[in-house]
């Protein structure tokens, strides 16, 4: 059985809970209701891979659950915040579908 690089192991928590949309407070709490500690640092190697398999297992949140538009501030909170350093690949605009002058 090939060694386990935790590096990597936590360089992929890092990845899942991005893309789940996890805050660090949102992973902190996990943790701590989870396997009653505070850290990931404090997790024993299996509780890393379980922990790794587990945030993988859980599917990516559709658009229009991060996107919600509400007047309801309760609703706003359960988003992450935003990001406005980051244009996702989907947004630009390429200069081939330009729209030109004078329409």
């Amino acid at each position: 059985m090939e060694p386990v690089d935790f590096a990597e192991v936590l360089a992929q928590i890092d990845v899942e809970t991005e893309r789940l949309g996890w805050t660090m407070e949102q992973r902190r709490e996990h943790l701590i209701k989870n396997y009653g500690k505070r850290s990931l640092t404090l997790l024993t190697e299996v509780e890393l891979l379980e922990f790794l398999q587990y945030l993988a297992s859980q599917p990516t949140r559709a658009l229009d659950e991060i996107f919600i538009k509400t007047s309801s501030k309760q609703s706003r909170n359960l988003l992450p915040p935003r990001r406005t350093t980051r244009i996702p690949q989907l947004l630009r605009i390429s200069t081939s579908s330009r729209i030109p002058h004078g329409y």
